[in-house]
C-alpha cells in the first residue's frame, strides 16, 4: 500500500513521466518500479550493488545507476532531469533536488540513510522545484480508505498487474 499511495497520491504519476526511484531493489522500491512501469513512465533506478541494479532492471527500470556520480548520469540521460524523485534515503535530498528538471518534485518518504539535510527554500524556488512528504497514514486514515486501497491492490495482483 505504501508504493500504491506514493504512485497514486504523493507522486500522481502518469504515462510519459520520468521518475527516479532510490533504493530501487528494496521492498517499496521494487513495487514503485513495477507500478510506475505499468503506468507507462520512464523509470530511472538507483541501487548500490550490481545484483541490486540487475533486480531493478528485472522490475522494469529503463536505466539503472550506482551511487557514483548518479545525478550527472541521470541529467545526461534525460536532458534536463526527471519529473519526480522518490527519496527513501533522506541524506541524499540535495542530490534528489539536483536530479530534478525545473518544475519537478521530490517525494521524501523515508530516511534509511539518516535525517535529511536542511534545505534553503530559495534553492528549489529558483527552478520551481518542490519537496513533498509522503506519509502512509495521511492516506490510510480510516477503515473505508484502507479497505478500498486493499481491494484495488489485490485486484491488480489477481489480474497479474
Amino acid at each position: 500500500m505504501t508504493a500504491q499511495y506514493l504512485v497514486e497520491d504523493s507522486g500522481r504519476l502518469a504515462a510519459g513521466d520520468r521518475v527516479l526511484v532510490q533504493a530501487a531493489s528494496g521492498g517499496v522500491g521494487r513495487l514503485l518500479t513495477q507500478m510506475a512501469t505499468a503506468l507507462g513512465t520512464e523509470v530511472h533506478a538507483l541501487a548500490s550493488t550490481p545484483p541490486k541494479r540487475q533486480q531493478a532492471r528485472s522490475n522494469g527500470a529503463n536505466a539503472v545507476y550506482g551511487h557514483d556520480d548518479w545525478v550527472a548520469q541521470v541529467r545526461q540521460a534525460t536532458g534536463d532531469g526527471v519529473d519526480l524523485v522518490y527519496d527513501s534515503i533522506g541524506t541524499m535530498l540535495h542530490d534528489s533536488l539536483a536530479a530534478l528538471r525545473p518544475g519537478g518534485r521530490v517525494v521524501i518518504f523515508g530516511k534509511a540513510g539518516g535525517m535529511p539535510p536542511a534545505i534553503d527554500p530559495l534553492v528549489p524556488m529558483e527552478q520551481s522545484k518542490g519537496v513533498v512528504g509522503g506519509g502512509l497514514w495521511t492516506y490510510l486514515n480510516g477503515a473505508e480508505s484502507r479497505q478500498s486501497r486493499a481491494d484495488r491492490l489485490f485486484a491488480a495482483l489477481r489480474a497479474g498487474a
